[in-house]
């Protein structure tokens, strides 16, 4: 599966195509129990994944967290990759419903909140959009240096999902992988999040 995620006169477009690689035929490998840990080693790297609500539900908005450590200590020097303290990539395990999203910042979570409260009309959705790609294709902004980055996002349906977090502490490139269980909403579940995640104490960089 190969996906490719671009913007075209102020709209984001997602494609993705099927390839077929050319070689000898793999046989089938067996079901493999899915590795559900929420905390798991990167090289020096132990990194946390925490979900709000827990476990997400399909069709709600989730809040990631991700904390990272080095050595047992907070990481607290996050820089920028991309543009962005985090990318988040998250596919359900049979290829289908791909997923990228950028760190979850105030600035996103108010033009959230101005969609909730809106009816959403062709017109809002389009003005929405253009505010979204206005925001994503502006200076690099950073609001997060860590430990803690969180990101926003919608699951489509229930399944299993794997999810790669790229991040850049200290500058470095690190990508991280975990596996969530995504449930099917029922009535009385609780969708609501609570994770709140405060940006750092210090003044926004830019790049």
């Amino acid at each position: 599966m190969v996906v490719s995620e671009f913007t075209y006169k102020d709209r984001s477009w997602l494609k993705q195509f099927r390839l077929r690689v050319a070689g000898a035929e793999q046989s089938v490998s067996p079901q493999v129990q899915p590795d559900l840990a929420r905390e798991k080693d990167f090289g020096p790297y132990h990194v946390t994944l925490r979900t709000s609500p827990d476990p997400p539900v399909a069709g709600h908005e989730v809040a990631l967290v991700c904390e990272l450590s080095r050595d047992g200590s907070p990481v607290t020097n996050l820089g920028l990759y991309l543009g962005t303290e985090v990318h988040m990539a998250s596919w359900r395990l049979d290829g289908e419903h791909f997923g990228h999203q950028h760190t979850y910042t105030p600035e996103m979570a108010a033009m959230m909140e101005m969609m909730r409260n809106h009816e959403q009309t062709a017109k809002m959705k389009a003005e929405m959009d253009a505010m979204m790609v206005q925001l994503m294709s502006g200076p690099a902004k950073q609001v997060y240096q860590g430990p803690q980055i969180p990101v926003h996002h919608v699951f489509p349906t229930p399944g299993l999902y794997k999810l790669f977090f790229e991040t850049a502490p200290g500058g470095t490139r690190l990508v991280t992988d975990f596996i969530v269980q995504v449930v099917e909403y029922d009535e009385g579940v609780d969708t609501s999040i609570q994770t709140i995640v405060p940006p750092s104490d210090k003044e926004p960089t830019h790049e």
